[in-house]
């Protein structure tokens, strides 16, 4: 059995598909996640429209794909430029998920801000990711 004291306190963000921005209906797509304390930011998301289409019959999937791979894009970069300071400050990771998961009218946006805590960056990525996105049949 894990104690507490192995836990690592985590924030996400759920990434949301949102067509219809006027009926504000939506389908979560991806999660990221920060642990401040040890710098970690990632993201792991879901580019099958399959999954979407029966939701949002009369959407082109290839709209999606492109919001999609330009939000992936961006994350990336993000990811990068992280990675190549050997330092981050816990508070520049907490500002860098606020920012992401601010409030916008977009196709692709975040729900707010959430905190969970695990033993494994990696294995917390994969679990809200099945929960959120495979509605946990993972």
């Amino acid at each position: 059995m894990k104690t507490d004291m192995n836990m690592l306190a985590m924030r996400f963000a759920v990434v949301r598909f949102m067509p219809h921005i006027q009926t504000r209906e939506f389908s979560n797509v991806g999660i990221i996640l920060i642990c401040p304390n040890t710098g970690f930011f990632d993201y792991k998301l879901e580019i099958e429209y399959q999954r979407l289409s029966c939701f949002f019959r009369y959407f082109d999937a290839s709209v999606f794909k492109q919001a999609l791979i330009s939000f992936s894009d961006e994350l990336d970069r993000i990811k990068s430029s992280l990675e190549k300071h050997s330092y981050k400050k816990p508070e520049t990771l907490r500002a860098l998920l606020d920012h992401l998961a601010r409030p916008r009218d977009a196709i692709i946006c975040t729900s707010d801000i959430g905190v969970t805590t695990g033993s494994s960056e990696q294995e917390e990525l994969d679990h809200l990711f099945g929960y959120y996105i495979g509605h946990g049949l993972k």
